[in-house]
């Protein structure tokens, strides 16, 4: 298996379609840094611990976090069975996402935002999240750490083991 699918660092204005991911040991998709792109229709499915991952410059050995992945679409993928992280990850400083109409199925964490802010989430589909993450955590379809002005709406949530959680002032 690859360690890592597809990474893009400090790009802009791309576009990732159309892509069958499987077997990554990290991620399928990596943004770092990455600012305007677009990922749709991919299907994604059985990695290690990541599916689709938005960070900041530090995904690159960057020493700081104020560089994050903005403003990207992420619409219309499929991403199944991912084992231990995030199914899809807007991680810290990756504001302005729209997140829409994925089918995101089967893991520990389905939708994560962390320390991220002004992201849109609807009409997803997220569902099967029973799969015992590390201890003292519980599997969940969407989760919010520490992030503000979120939208979360229209979203169809079922079957899981936390349907959604908010937690705020959370160390990583």
């Amino acid at each position: 298996s690859n360690v890592k699918g597809i990474v893009l660092a400090f790009g802009s204005g791309n576009s990732i379609s159309g892509n069958t991911l499987s077997s990554n040991g990290e991620w399928s998709i990596l943004l770092g840094a990455s600012s305007n792109n677009t990922i749709e229709g991919n299907n994604i499915s059985n990695n290690a611990s990541g599916g689709i991952y938005l960070d900041n410059q530090s995904a690159f050995g960057g020493t700081t976090y104020d560089q994050g992945s903005n403003n990207n679409t992420i619409n219309q993928n499929m991403i199944t069975d991912i084992d231990g992280g995030e199914s899809l990850n807007l991680g810290e400083n990756c504001n302005g996402n729209k997140v829409i109409g994925n089918t995101i199925s089967g893991g520990a964490y389905g939708i994560h935002v962390w320390k991220s802010n002004n992201n849109y989430i609807a009409n997803n589909q997220v569902t099967n999240f029973n799969t015992q993450p590390t201890s003292g955590y519980s599997a969940v379809a969407i989760r919010i750490r520490n992030g503000q002005n979120n939208i979360i709406k229209s979203n169809t949530i079922t079957g899981n083991m936390k349907g959604f959680e908010i937690v705020a002032n959370e160390a990583p």
